[in-house]
């Protein structure tokens, strides 16, 4: 499934309001990991311990950038647009899994 910035927001939002957890005495939410048409795995964060703006753990936030572990990464990248998550999701032929998955 090809996925625009739109409907990104849209699902990471409803996403992050559903995967609220506490970690270490800290309110996280973590999402997870979104499978691609390529066999990838792609994983998705934001909340105040994610490298991402703005840094709170509101899960019901639209934020403007996140957290991302792109595959072959030993580390995450920080402050990732949703145009470049988008584009690399497109690259890859889209989502088949996880939870975005048609």
């Amino acid at each position: 499934m090809m996925i625009s910035i739109i409907e990104f927001q849209k699902f990471h939002k409803a996403l992050r309001k559903a995967s609220l957890i506490i970690h270490r005495g800290n309110k996280i939410c973590v999402v997870p990991k979104i499978k691609l048409k390529d066999g990838t795995y792609l994983s998705v964060q934001a909340s105040s311990t994610h490298y991402c703006h703005p840094r709170v753990t509101d899960c019901t936030t639209n934020f403007d950038t996140f957290e991302v572990w792109f595959p072959g990464d030993n580390e995450p990248e920080g402050w990732v647009t949703p145009q470049k998550i988008i584009e690399f999701i497109n690259s890859a032929g889209g989502i088949v899994g996880g939870p975005y998955a048609p």
